[in-house]
């Protein structure tokens, strides 16, 4: 069983001085569901601003994989495996995703360099190197010409992070 209260710890020793106070990180566990889980979310001045929960990303999977012109083969579980990784890659692209794949992203943040951070395959992965004190003035404005081709989530906590350290007058602005 994982420990919450060791990764919201590391996660806010990693956070840059001008988010402490803003940006905070919650684990839900619905005990009455089936499976015991929930959802992980963050709120940024007390308000929930984005929510990963697996059960919301599962019924948007489904739906996206129903939408979809390929048709389940009960023989081919390859090509099922395949049809339901597509949709739920779309649902990612929408905002959608599952608590375990925080918890991946977590485990993939706490081990990674700032740089393989920021370069990451995952997008929950770029996102916490958004806010994360590792992340330079030079780096954090290096980014701006590319950060327009990154997941809504991404750009973001990139906004979020600028608007802070302008007012704290680390960048200029």
């Amino acid at each position: 069983m994982r420990r919450w209260s060791k990764d919201k710890q590391q996660l806010e020793g990693l956070m840059c001085e001008s988010l402490k106070q803003r940006v905070n990180f919650h684990v839900t566990a619905y005990r009455k569901a089936h499976d015991q889980m929930g959802r992980a979310f963050i709120t940024v001045d007390g308000k929930d601003i984005f929510s990963m929960c697996t059960l919301t990303a599962i019924n948007k999977a489904a739906e996206i994989e129903s939408r979809s012109e390929r048709v389940r083969n009960v023989d081919d579980v390859t090509e099922n495996v395949r049809i339901y990784d597509e949709a739920l890659h779309q649902a990612n692209a929408d905002g959608y995703f599952y608590q375990y794949q925080f918890f991946d992203a977590l485990d993939e943040y706490f081990t990674n360099s700032i740089d393989q951070t920021l370069s990451s395959e995952q997008v929950l992965v770029r996102m916490l190197g958004m806010i994360d004190r590792r992340t330079g003035r030079r780096r954090l404005l290096n980014l701006e010409p590319v950060i327009d081709r990154e997941h809504e989530i991404v750009k973001y906590f990139y906004k979020l992070r600028m608007e802070a350290e302008r007012k704290t007058a680390r960048l200029p602005g």
